[in-house]
């Protein structure tokens, strides 16, 4: 059970990430969480303004940062050089939504702004494939983040971590797409969490 954060006696109002949820796999990812939280202080969403990168600074090459324009346009502003080499290609500048199968980006679509809506955490578990025909999971966790004036999109900043890597193998390229998460779920980071399912 998370344990409640108290400053100077008092209880805060958002859970703590020294204990993250159950479903996160990778240590790495509770660094990232715990480095997140931090940032916010006693606001339910760090602005983007409030990272510290030397918190993370072993977690930067696979780091993602997503902003969300439109329903139709959510671009990776960053990605590290880790996901570059893992996925075989460059995704800064480009649009997540149009990187899913015509038929999943509506989908893809809907639980991204949902975390942005109501504001929470989610955990996904995607498949990377590799040439021999293997699957390897990775785990993607992300938060949102709030922009530094106000007006301007919405952020999400996730990180990417494998679970399992094949021994001397690399992972195939992307042709015109990236996969989408076998699994997504969300988890409460003081709002709530969307009334829908993945």
């Amino acid at each position: 059970m998370e344990q409640p954060l108290t400053r100077g006696g008092r209880r805060l109002p958002y859970p703590d990430f020294q204990m993250p949820p159950a479903a996160i796999r990778s240590e790495d990812s509770r660094t990232f969480l715990r480095a997140w939280h931090k940032w916010r202080g006693e606001r339910l969403l760090p602005h983007r303004g409030d990272f510290v990168l030397a918190d993370i600074k072993q977690l930067l090459p696979r780091l993602l940062l997503l902003e969300v324009r439109s329903p139709t346009e959510i671009v990776f502003r960053l990605a590290g050089t880790m996901v570059r080499a893992r996925v075989g290609a460059e995704l800064t500048g480009r649009n997540f939504i149009d990187l899913a199968r015509p038929e999943e980006r509506a989908e893809r679509a809907r639980l991204l702004l949902a975390e942005v809506a109501q504001p929470c955490g989610a955990v996904m578990i995607y498949p990377l494939a590799y040439p021999s025909g293997f699957d390897a999971p990775v785990e993607v966790v992300s938060v949102p983040v709030e922009p530094n004036l106000p007006g301007q999109p919405k952020l999400v900043l996730a990180l990417f971590t494998e679970l399992f890597r094949p021994v001397g193998e690399v992972p195939a390229e992307i042709a015109d797409h990236l996969p989408s998460g076998k699994s997504v779920s969300f988890f409460d980071i003081g709002a709530g969490v969307p009334p829908i399912t993945a």
